[in-house]
């Protein structure tokens, strides 16, 4: 099976991506690296590589995959490097080593032009944390909040987010609280396919598959963009399936993976372009190549597989014979000088060609000295000069590409002393744009001391022909400011073997060199206070001594539990307060297991001891029982000295928690509670708002908390109250009073408004606090019950006028009467007596109305259709008004039934119509009257009329264009002999014959008018359920109350 899946990568490998097999370049990854030839044969494996295998880095360099993994882990690989090849990205595979078959190692799966590169890295420790998740009684919140890595808890059927651990709350920015309103869509970049749909799917794919990897694009609180590796899967938490999504942060692997393709695509372009052939071999009599460019076939007309393992023809065997000799002579010479080899020499092509080839290596040793490969570049040296140029070309671009961007270039052509520079160079030397980066200007701003040794060690290095030089020196600044730098460089030489090129980096080690010799003084300071600390060491232990007695004191004496462990974990001391808290006497705890005694549950015990024997920085919290069984919760940390010894120093806060538990208990009761609270900080700015507050002001925290109260005329505290809002401090007192204010939507609301200073422990004030209550229908139900009770009052007394009225008017009428019987018509008192006895009629009729409006007629009511009353009433108007007025009438109450007086029904409709033509009497307008049904509730019958029952009425409307009223005009407007009319126009008793009508139906009446705008007449009669099902009753039966 492995052999026929190794064709395949072998042939797929071919179409995969362009890479290099440069080892240098994944040195410094901290995951490990291999590279594969075609043949499945490790041409590269980096340090963290073998330690992920756990296996020497020199057994992996040349083996076959299959000597180090064995199957069935290595099948799988083969079908992970089959996908990528096929599809040209990374395949992702777990697995444990079989080896071993604990430890769990993540591949990664990449195709390249040469073969394949596997990344790997372990994840023991992740999978572990995974298993315990799963295990049943696990302490699923600390594995939980301990993960490197974000988790989410979803529910299987929404996908709504249950849970998140901290790491989420720490990458994402958001609280667990806020986290649990959003939606997945909210923490993704919203680019297909990262949305909310696509993650609904995933999680459907889980519910089928069991478990989902892949790449996501997130996106925190403050809209941060950055890559996750999501492992989605299923999992059985608390007896409920819930899917666990573990989200690890990849973009800087994303980072190194576009750097490595950016890398590979350079070095694929580089290497196909380079003129020549390179090559890494072993030095045996074949030259077996292990590695050789694409440039071969051009070079030698061979393609590279055939030169690769001498598959069909080694390289030695293209060498002139002539040659050959000398060729093994000089490259062993020059390995045992340890130094480079150049030499030319003829090959013979495929096709029978002779070239002459220019050839460049060096032998690569280990750190133990043995040699490992050579590696070299050999070209045509028919074009010597053009290959040269190209060649350097190619070299700097590698050089460039694996550079920092904060380290300076430089190109010192040796040959024609020219001198250039990028332009991170100047910024490197701190010198301004405009600077002429001259070899000669170089040279004069090099200190004088450091230039003639800059040169000696260029010189040096090029006698011994090295390929790398590097020397420090200073730069003088025209403001007499030095700093230093540290070139680095690589010699170029020509045909001749002379150096022609140092192309090389700068860095400012400026920094580096004052560390250095901080250190040096810190070295020469420390060894005098070293020999002085030594003198009066003997002092200082009998100090010690001295103050033994004393710290004893002290620890005895501080209100902090303290316990000393020695390096074996036994207790060698606590103190006294340890003594009190736990009950246990220093003797005792010395002879016992403390930690068990005090610490029974065993989960938390060895959470303790844990801590203890790491020497854990930080607090934490652990609840300890005593001697006497009593449990407390204490803040513990621990530090572990040079010796191995421990102490643990703990902090009873049990009072802190009560405290804290108040504090909730204070903050809840504000948010909960009915009345507006506002704190203000002693600027009078608003530093909280509670949500009551917001519901009575119509404004919200975020438009509130930040503002002075009297920063904007519209602010809800700002107000004429203001001013004596800043009395407070200066009175020290609480301040109460009534207003009227206006909300963020225009109404206007009657509020009761406290205003109290908050004092610190020194009597400071710190801060204001505002409680505020909303009374508006408090103050409206006030208003109407003092209005109902005055007109109750009134009529109480205007009844017992009218009776009296009434015996006084009735005399006089029959007296007149007979009186005019009595006398001819013109007899001079005739005149008299018919105006004495209209005025008495006229007396008598406002008595009846007197009377009507006091509710003392005994007048039966009986069930009746009120819609017929309505339309009567609409006829008499039309006859009476005049033409410019025109009446409206909307019925809609159908066959609605009331117990009422048809007569005095009638009389309140014309009443109010009258009323409306008066105040229509000039301009003309429209008179619009309805009926309608209602059902009121509790509520709106209170906010109506104090006294009126919830239940089922008919609406009467009566509404005018006329000439409206002013609020002082509608407070009296139902008030007896109240008019707004001409003496000889009215007696002001309609609207209150209207209201006493009203009240004795057991019905309700209301107005509101605008002045300009016309006036509006409600009233509401109860209506019957049922025509026949009530008897017939009496103007005085009970009303509500």
């Amino acid at each position: 099976m492995y052999q026929t899946k190794r064709h395949t990568l072998h042939s797929r490998a071919r179409r995969a991506m362009p890479a290099s097999d440069v080892s240098g370049t994944f040195e410094g990854f901290d995951m490990g690296t291999i590279h594969l030839d075609r043949s499945m044969r490790i041409t590269y494996a980096n340090a963290s590589a073998a330690a992920v295998l756990q296996a020497p880095l020199r057994s992996l360099k040349g083996r076959p995959l299959r000597d180090i993994i064995a199957a069935p882990l290595l099948d799988r690989l083969s079908e992970g490097l089959v996908r990528a090849a096929e599809t040209h990205s990374s395949v992702r595979l777990e697995a444990r080593l079989p080896s071993s078959g604990r430890r769990w190692i993540s591949f990664h799966c990449l195709s390249t032009k040469k073969g394949f590169t596997l990344v790997l890295k372990g994840i023991t420790g992740e999978k572990r944390a995974e298993e315990e998740l799963r295990a049943p009684g696990s302490d699923y919140r600390a594995i939980f909040d301990a993960a490197n890595d974000a988790i989410f808890i979803h529910d299987i059927r929404t996908g709504a987010i249950l849970d998140v651990n901290r790491k989420m709350t720490e990458r994402y920015g958001y609280t667990a609280e806020e986290a649990r309103r959003l939606t997945v869509g909210d923490l993704s970049s919203g680019v297909p396919p990262y949305t909310q749909e696509e993650a609904l799917e995933k999680i459907r794919e889980v519910l089928s598959d069991g478990e989902l990897l892949f790449e996501w694009h997130s996106k925190d609180k403050s809209g941060n963009l950055f890559w996750e590796e999501i492992n989605l899967k299923k999992a059985l938490i608390n007896g409920e399936l819930r899917i666990v999504a573990v989200a690890r942060d990849i973009t800087e692997r994303k980072r190194i993976q576009e750097a490595l393709e950016e890398s590979r695509r350079s070095l694929s372009t580089l290497m196909s372009n380079l003129p020549g052939m390179a090559y890494r071999c072993r030095n045996d009599a074949h030259w077996t190549m292990e590695f050789v460019s694409d440039g071969c076939t051009e070079l030698t007309g061979c393609l590279p597989d055939d030169l690769v393992e001498n598959r069909i023809l080694s390289y030695a065997s293209l060498i002139h014979p002539d040659d050959r000799r000398r060729v093994w002579d000089s490259i062993q010479k020059a390995l045992d000088e340890r130094s480079p080899f150049r030499m030319e020499y003829r090959i013979r092509t495929a096709d029978e060609q002779e070239k002459w080839v220019w050839e460049q290596g060096r032998g690569i040793f280990s750190r133990k000295g043995d040699l490992v490969a050579l590696e070299g570049f050999i070209t045509d040296i028919t074009e010597r000069k053009q290959m040269e140029e190209r060649l350097l070309e190619s070299e700097r671009r590698l050089k460039l590409a694996q550079q920092s961007g904060h380290v300076g270039i430089f190109d010192w052509d040796m040959k024609a002393g020219r001198h250039n520079w990028t332009d991170e160079m100047k910024e490197v030397y701190r010198l301004p744009p405009d600077f002429d980066g001259s070899f000669e200007n170089w040279k004069k701003i090099v200190h004088p001391d450091d230039l003639a040794r800059v040169f000696r060690n260029v010189e040096h290095a090029a006698r011994e022909h090295r390929r790398e030089v590097e020397g420090d020196y200073r730069i003088v600044y025209p403001d007499g400011s030095v700093r230093w730098y540290m070139d680095r460089g690589v010699i170029f030489y020509d045909e001749s073997g002379n150096p022609a090129h140092i192309i090389g980096t700068t860095v400012d080690i400026t920094d580096r060199k004052k560390a250095e010799e901080d250190l040096r003084r810190a070295n020469e300071e420390l060894d005098l206070k070293v020999k002085k600390r030594a003198r009066s060491l003997a002092e200082t232990v009998d100090k010690l001594k001295e103050q033994k007695n004393i710290l004893q004191t002290i620890l005895d004496s501080i209100p902090v539990m303290l316990i000393f462990l020695d390096a074996e974990g036994k207790i060698s001391l606590i103190n006294k307060e340890m003594e009190r808290r736990s009950g246990w006497s220093l003797e005792e705890a010395r002879t016992m297991d403390l930690i068990a005694a005090g610490f029974p549950d065993e989960s938390v015990r060895n959470d303790v001891l844990a801590s203890i024997r790491e020497g854990r920085p930080g607090w934490r919290v652990h609840e300890a029982m005593s001697r006497s069984g009593e449990i407390s919760p204490g803040l513990w940390t621990n530090v572990r000295l040079a010796d191995g010894s421990v102490i643990g120093i703990g902090i009873d806060i049990s009072e802190r928690r009560k405290m804290e538990r108040d504090l909730q208990r204070l903050v809840t009761a504000i948010e909960q509670a009915g009345d507006g609270v506002v704190l203000l900080n002693p600027d009078w700015v608003i530093e909280y708002v509670n949500p009551a507050f917001e519901q009575i002001s119509g404004y919200g925290r975020g438009e509130l908390i930040g503002r002075a109260i009297d920063s904007a005329d519209e602010s809800f505290l700002c107000a004429a109250g203001c001013e004596n809002f800043k009395r407070v401090p200066m009175e020290g007192k609480t301040w109460n009073s009534r207003q009227r204010r206006q909300k963020k939507s225009g109404e206007i609301v009657e509020m009761d408004l406290t205003v109290s200073p908050v004092h610190d422990d020194k009597g400071r004030i710190v801060n204001f606090v505002s409680v505020v209550r909303d009374v508006t229908r408090e103050t409206a139900l006030n208003q109407q019950i003092a209005q109902s009770q005055k007109l109750e009052a009134i009529g109480t007394l205007a009844g017992g006028i009218a009776h009296d009225l009434k015996n006084i008017f009735t005399p006089i009428v029959l007296n007149t009467e007979i009186a005019l019987m009595d006398i001819d018509t013109d007899h001079p008192a005739y005149p008299l007596l018919e105006e004495i006895q209209e005025a008495a009629r006229l007396g008598s009729d406002l008595t009846k109305q007197i009377v009507t409006f006091s509710r003392r007629s005994l007048k039966e009511k009986a069930p009746l259709p009120i819609t017929p009353i309505i339309e009567e009433s609409l006829s008499f108007l039309r006859s009476t008004l005049p033409s410019t007025i025109t009446i409206h009438s909307r019925l809609r109450a159908g066959r609605a039934h009331v117990l009422a007086d048809p007569t005095q029904i009638k009389q309140v409709m014309i009443n109010l119509g009258n009323n409306a033509g008066h105040a229509m009497r000039e301009q003309g307008g429209e008179l619009y009257i309805e009926l309608t049904r209602e059902i009121l509730g509790a509520k709106t019958a209170s906010e109506i009329s104090p006294d009126l029952s919830p239940g089922h009425y008919v609406r009467i409307v009566v509404r005018d264009t006329g000439e409206g009223m002013d609020e002082k005009t509608m407070q009296r407007i139902f008030d007896p002999f109240f008019t707004t009319k001409a003496k000889s126009e009215g007696t002001g008793m309609g609207l209150s014959v209207v209201h006493g009508i009203v009240r004795d139906h057991r019905g309700a009446i209301t107005v509101r008018s605008t002045p300009g705008k016309g006036s509006s007449f409600t009233v509401f009669l109860p209506r019957l359920k049922s025509p026949g099902g009530r008897r017939r009753l009496t103007s005085d039966s009970p009303r509500r109350g």
